[in-house]
């Protein structure tokens, strides 16, 4: 989402406690100073994806989640039966719902996209743990679920739940996003000694059924500066789409109960497979 409005001045570093790169909390503690002293940009696109492939994929209309329909008379494979029944548990549920629904949910999705089958692999709330700065100080990410292929390429997805706890009071947790993307290419590094730049990492933010893509495109002297202090001279671009609107309150998101929005999601999700799969 869009950052609020603030006074133009140059960034204090000292004034909000991050005077060096040990003061950089785990990805789960991020706020917007942490952003601002690690020169993090998040820039909206139109088009993040320009080959999507198509898939055809729950066609119901939007407001079908809500009636009582037999899902055992539903002309579909027994996987997507599964995943219809999650999506209506969480539609059903509002605010009660339970961080297991989404989980379910977000699990059986990718997993019928294929995103853990060779060379792709699925963790599940893997803990990536990088070290960096002079003392080897050590910043922690812990994604809800990461896939990496068999040829160094990533994508993490974060869910935030509901929107009781991913809200416009804490953008919408957009910062922690961003915290995981910053290990993630850290992690790449060191797992990788002949690794291309700029790295291109991808995230989904989840909240509910509201999917935001992001991807990160890292550069060397960026890896360089972090890896050492806080960047002076160099910045992490990040792309999110879709694009915000103009009330920033409220969080642009596609919806997977909504089918226009379903089509875009299934479409990126395949592109960013592509992507994952291809040298």
């Amino acid at each position: 989402m869009e950052k609020r409005q603030r006074a133009e001045k140059e960034y204090d570093s000292q004034e909000y406690g991050i005077e060096n790169i040990v003061d950089i909390k785990s990805a789960n503690e991020w706020d917007e100073h942490t952003i601002k002293a690690l020169k993090i940009n998040v820039v909206d696109v139109d088009e993040m994806f320009y080959q999507l492939a198509s898939d055809d994929i729950l066609n119901w209309s939007d407001d079908m989640w809500a009636k009582n329909i037999d899902i055992n008379d539903l002309a579909v494979d027994n996987k997507i039966k599964t995943l219809i029944n999650k999506v209506r548990n969480i539609y059903l549920a509002k605010s009660r719902l339970a961080e297991s629904y989404v989980d379910g949910f977000v699990d059986s999705l990718l997993h019928i996209l294929g995103f853990d089958d060779y060379p792709c692999n699925i963790y599940i709330q893997h803990e990536y743990n990088i070290r960096i700065g002079p003392k080897n100080f050590s910043i922690i990410a812990k994604p809800d679920f990461s896939v990496v292929s068999a040829i160094s390429k990533m994508i993490i997805v974060i869910e935030d739940k509901t929107m009781k706890n991913a809200n416009y009071g804490n953008n919408w947790k957009e910062d922690q996003v961003l915290g995981e993307l910053f290990v993630a290419a850290h992690n790449r590094v060191y797992e990788n000694q002949n690794i291309k730049y700029p790295i291109e990492i991808y995230a989904v933010r989840v909240v509910g059924t509201l999917f935001t893509f992001f991807k990160a495109d890292v550069t060397l002297e960026y890896i360089k500066e972090t890896a050492k202090h806080l960047p002076i001279t160099s910045s992490m671009i990040i792309q999110r789409h879709p694009k915000v609107i103009d009330d920033p309150s409220k969080l642009t998101a596609y919806d997977f109960c909504k089918v226009d929005d379903r089509i875009k999601i299934i479409n990126s999700m395949n592109a960013i497979k592509s992507f994952l799969t291809t040298n």
